[in-house]
């Protein structure tokens, strides 16, 4: 089989070329989460193997799955519900295999044959064509890629890309839609464009993760369609971006970041493709290494969206002469925008300098435009009891901040952070543990109101704050290191080998 596939230009890899030196297990991971296509072969052996169901899993979450059965085994749940080819009597030459690759893929046309020469160097082709394949359990795999020549764009279309990504990075509801909008634009006029393909599967991805559970859901299947079509075509690295994260960051870390290594490698001077490394690594604790991503060209111009992750990066590096003078020129351009204004707000409070915040919100005038006054004198409240910390005070606030926390992921997340800063861990970890496990309350999925349009689903909930300078006080506290084993991040570190930095 993996012979017949290779004959039409395809790039083919199987078990029988892992390296010696590299575990098997993530050999298998690293090219399934890769290869624009997946092959399964079921026969008995392969049905009794937790491994390949694993395995063919994976590639089915990933909308990349193509199957076939050698034998009359049944297959088991829930592959019998997916289109399965049957090649019990096949011999050899083309088969119903290479019809579903093609279907999958959006056409043979996305196989071109290579030219003569090329692909001399097997080691060279399999990494040029993004392909692998697995053997295990008595079954056969064959994770499929190639590339096609990418079109020339038009005016019109180079414009409609830097809309797109203008758009993305305001870090808004209706900046992802928009962006999504306008990528599906550019692949309506440019079909075979991988580019385009990659950002829109990046676009839906990341507004997957600020959706409720049940559009996620729609808009990560989008993204895995628009991904797969991306790499069918290049090995574009953002259709890898976009297969990486169409799906929930939390607990999925191991998966994520080597496919967003490989991104960065493709792509190693861009700065969107080293932004996203950089905001997944800030997710697990590891703001070090994100700047370091981060500084890489920032991209598409300073977005809001922009500075508030990079901001979020300094505090918890603990770059404080840095973060200062970003958000002295986030303010100036954008010193309405809810994110800019809160982002600095909440350094300077629970940074050390509840002043400087309480004199910042003075400044009625420049409040966060479309934002409740209400909500603005909440968080005063929290910095007048940060600044003079009297018992009355700070129960006032862990009071008004708890039952907030019933009303919105949004506020669980600040409730926790307002109590770590005031010193009230005791208050801060039912908030914590009822927001990742709905223990005691459910917060619900629904950031701060409804009208907002901003949510985080219950399996996908935020972690980038648990480790900035606010929530030192919880990450002090023993019941810390059960949160982390609890939310696998304690696996996580293990297996990559790498410590988050308040670790190190």
């Amino acid at each position: 089989m993996a012979r017949e596939l290779g004959k039409s230009g395809r790039t083919v890899w199987y078990d029988s070329e892992l390296p010696a030196h590299r575990a098997y297990a993530d050999v298998i991971e690293r090219e399934l989460e890769a290869a624009a296509a997946v092959v399964v072969l079921w026969s008995r052996a392969a049905v009794d193997s937790q491994w390949v169901r694993s395995e063919a899993n994976r590639a089915r979450e990933l909308g990349k799955l193509v199957q076939a059965r050698l034998d009359g085994t049944r297959l088991p749940m829930p592959f019998d519900q997916i289109q399965c080819a049957d090649l019990s009597n096949w011999k050899r030459g083309r088969s119903q295999v290479d019809a579903s690759i093609g279907a999958l893929l959006g056409g043979d046309a996305a196989w071109p044959r290579e030219p003569a020469g090329r692909g001399s160097s097997r080691r060279q082709a399999l990494m040029g064509g993004a392909a692998a394949a697995v053997v295990a359990g008595g079954t056969g795999w064959w994770l499929l890629g190639g590339k096609a020549s990418q079109p020339k764009l038009s005016p019109q279309t180079s414009a409609l890309l830097e809309q797109g990504k203008a758009a993305w990075w305001q870090n808004t509801p209706e900046g992802q839609n928009q962006a999504i909008g306008i990528f599906k634009q550019v692949v309506a006029d440019n079909p075979n464009f991988a580019e385009g393909w990659g950002r829109l599967s990046m676009a839906y991805a990341i507004a997957s993760h600020w959706r409720g559970a049940q559009e996620a859901a729609l808009l990560q299947e989008r993204s895995r369609s628009a991904a797969q079509r991306s790499l069918s075509l290049d090995d574009d690295p953002y259709g890898l971006i976009g297969s990486a994260i169409c799906r929930p960051y939390l607990g999925n870390w191991g998966v994520i970041e080597p496919i967003l290594r490989r991104a960065v490698k493709v792509r190693p001077k861009d700065g969107e493709v080293n932004f996203m490394l950089a905001f997944l690594l800030t997710l697990v604790g590891r703001s070090r290494e994100a700047i370091q991503h981060a500084n890489t060209n920032l991209p598409s111009g300073p977005e809001p969206g922009i500075y508030v992750w990079r901001a979020q990066m300094l505090w918890c590096a603990g770059r404080s002469d840095e973060l200062d003078q970003l958000l002295d020129e986030a303010t100036k351009l954008y010193p309405t925008h809810f994110g800019v204004w809160f982002t600095r707000f909440y350094t300077w409070m629970m940074g050390g300098r509840p002043e400087a915040a309480l004199a910042f919100a003075a400044d009625t005038a420049n409040r966060p435009i479309g934002i409740d006054p209400k909500e603005v004198e909440s968080v005063v409240r929290v910095a007048k009891a940060i600044q003079s910390p009297s018992a009355p005070a700070v129960k006032a606030v862990v009071e008004e901040w708890t039952e907030r926390a019933h009303h919105g992921a949004g506020y669980a997340e600040n409730a926790a952070q307002f109590m770590s800063s005031l010193g009230e861990p005791d208050a801060a970890f039912p908030v914590l543990r009822a927001y990742y496990f709905s223990e005691g309350f459910d917060c619900g999925e629904v950031r701060f109101e409804s009208a907002i349009g901003s949510f985080t689903a219950r399996n996908d909930r935020q972690t980038a704050f648990l480790f900035n300078p606010a929530m030192k006080e919880v990450r002090s506290d023993p019941r810390f290191s059960k949160l982390m084993s609890d939310l696998r991040f304690s696996e996580y570190w293990r297996a990559s080998g790498r410590k988050p930095d308040y670790l190190t």
